[in-house]
């Protein structure tokens, strides 16, 4: 055999020791007690690029499939996952019920009527990596993302 075929024996012989057999069976006892809402999260975002789209459809559609450390560590361990994860897991900027203004300059905004106008906060949608809200404005239901958003101003008192 050459170097390199002994090389690659070697590394299946790793790979299928009692060692990391054992391992793989506490990743897949951890992952499913700690880590798949995290990996839910991770995949509902990533369906939505062309990143890790495969792996995201296997998390998401087969409950029985346990990603390797590695994939999972890929997945949901880079910057925009974090910012995904966060996203989706802190409370949102405007709850539901809340008065909020539209701002007036922003550019998101593609109906210059709705500028500066209040509206009331009907629903969140804290899925990918800019959280998006339902509003109520003079009577019309606008679903915006919540950077295009600002806190109303209170009333003043006499």
């Amino acid at each position: 055999l050459s170097h390199k075929q002994i090389e690659c024996v070697e590394k299946m012989e790793q790979r299928y020791s009692p060692e990391s057999q054992l391992k793989r069976e506490r990743w897949a006892q951890s992952y499913k007690a700690d880590h798949r809402e995290t990996a839910l999260i991770v995949a509902r975002y990533y369906r939505t690029t062309s990143y890790f789209r495969d792996l995201a459809s296997k998390i998401l559609l087969e409950e029985d499939f346990v990603p390797t450390e590695k994939q999972f560590n890929a997945i949901a361990k880079n910057k925009y996952a974090k910012k995904a994860i966060a996203t989706a897991t802190e409370p949102p900027a405007f709850p539901v019920g809340s008065l909020c203004k539209v701002r007036a300059n922003h550019n998101l905004v593609s109906n210059r009527a709705l500028h500066d106008q209040i509206g009331l906060v009907m629903d969140n949608h804290p899925i990918g990596l800019n959280a998006s809200s339902t509003l109520l404005v003079n009577g019309v239901q606008v679903k915006l993302e919540d950077r295009c958003l600002k806190a109303a101003a209170k009333k003043k008192k006499k």
